[in-house]
C-alpha cells in the first residue's frame, strides 16, 4: 500500500467512529438490496463505535525473542438494537518504501460491545519501524441491516528487539 493509500484510511480525530446503517427512508422503500448510501446509526437510535485501540510494544514476558507490537481494538457504546458485531484487524508496517500487512487478519465476533486482545505482530529481529493497525468492523441491527466502518490507529514508531 502506498503512503497516499494509507493516508486515505481515516484515523478518527477522537479515536472513535460510528458504524453506519441504512436510513429508515431507504427501509420503507421496499427494496431488499443494500443501499450504498447510509447515515450514522444515531439517526435510527442504533449505534456502535469502533476504536482501533492504542498501539503498544512489549519486549519481554511474552515468550518472543524480539517482542511484539499490537493493539486492543474495541466496539463500544453499542445500543441494545445492535445484535451482532464483528471486526477484522491487521497490523501494517512501513519498510521505508511502502506499507505492507505484517500480521493478520485477526477476525473476531461478538454480541455487541467487546474488545479483542489478539492483534499482534511478532517481531522478527531488531529495528525501528512505523506501525499502524487497521480495523474494519461491522454490526447487524434488530431489523437485519448491516453497518460497517473502517478506522486505523495513528502511525507509531516502535523498536523491536
Amino acid at each position: 500500500m502506498t503512503n497516499e493509500e494509507m493516508a486515505a484510511i481515516s484515523s478518527g480525530d477522537d479515536g472513535v467512529l460510528e458504524l453506519n446503517f441504512p436510513s429508515n427512508a431507504e427501509d420503507s422503500a421496499g427494496s431488499n438490496r443494500p443501499s450504498a448510501r447510509s447515515v450514522p446509526i444515531g439517526v435510527s437510535a442504533e449505534r456502535c463505535y469502533i476504536s482501533p485501540g492504542n498501539m503498544w510494544v512489549r519486549k519481554s514476558g511474552t515468550g518472543y525473542k524480539y517482542g511484539t507490537v499490537g493493539s486492543k481494538p474495541a466496539l463500544t457504546g453499542c445500543t441494545p438494537g445492535v445484535t451482532k458485531t464483528g471486526m477484522t484487524n491487521e497490523v501494517w508496517m512501513h519498510n521505508g518504501w511502502i506499507w505492507f500487512r505484517a500480521a493478520g487478519p485477526f477476525v473476531s465476533q461478538g454480541p455487541g460491545n467487546y474488545q479483542t486482545k489478539k492483534v499482534k505482530y511478532i517481531c522478527k529481529g531488531n529495528g525501528v519501524y512505523p506501525f499502524k493497525v487497521i480495523t474494519f468492523a461491522w454490526g447487524t441491527n434488530s431489523r437485519g441491516q448491516t453497518g460497517t466502518a473502517r478506522d486505523s490507529t495513528g502511525e507509531y514508531k516502535f523498536s523491536c528487539g
